[in-house]
């Protein structure tokens, strides 16, 4: 892109569709945006009676700090719903040339969008996305389409926590080296005694 400059960037948002009731309060979640200060401001927010849900919504790099924002909420108010969809966000860049004879570019890119709904009052429990309080596992589960293991999984968090660290998993690989190498040179050597022994009984005879 040595010879383009950057022009006119086109987002074609395709809204989140989130079925809300009265009092709702909006949280806009950018990459730049400080957690404390989401949270100071949200907290107060939905200590409020006439709040009764609050949507979370954010894309790109900042989708780790709405799941972050949102799970810190349930962990202060006790009792929050949660509906959590997820979508593209298609931005077009045009790209103009500096020098003659070269096109315009067109590049397109898809960027992930969340938008997270926390409701004091029980919402639609059919839709897919929906967690109830307390519960802190089944979306992660859901998103996870491979075939390894899933990070949250109780068994797998108990296998980390009985692994040894990683310098001490060193450790012991090494030491179990260096006793397969002791073990090589004893072998060895008590091939060599033997085969000694063997040549001296077959001489005297």
């Amino acid at each position: 892109m040595e010879h383009y400059t950057k022009g006119v960037v086109v987002k074609k948002e395709n809204p989140i569709v989130m079925t809300t009731q009265g009092g709702v309060e909006h949280m806009r979640v950018t990459n730049g945006s400080k957690i404390r200060n989401l949270l100071g401001y949200a907290l107060k927010k939905i200590r409020d009676e006439k709040i009764r849900q609050m949507v979370w919504s954010g894309n790109g790099e900042a989708i780790s700090k709405v799941l972050s924002c949102t799970e810190i909420m349930k962990s202060r108010v006790k009792g929050l719903h949660q509906i959590t969809k997820l979508d593209y966000l298609e931005i077009e860049e045009y790209w103009e040339p500096t020098l003659e004879g070269l096109e315009r570019l067109k590049v397109k890119r898809d960027v992930p969008v969340i938008s997270v709904l926390l409701s004091k009052d029980e919402p639609n429990t059919s839709d897919p996305g929906y967690q109830a309080p307390g519960v802190a596992e089944p979306f992660c589960g859901a998103m996870s389409t491979s075939s390894s293991p899933n990070p949250f999984d109780k068994k797998a968090v108990m296998d980390r926590q009985r692994m040894p660290p990683p310098g001490v998993r060193k450790q012991k690989k090494r030491k179990h080296a260096q006793n397969n190498e002791t073990n090589s040179h004893s072998a060895a050597k008590s091939c060599s005694s033997l085969s000694t022994k063997n040549t001296e009984t077959s001489m005297e005879t």
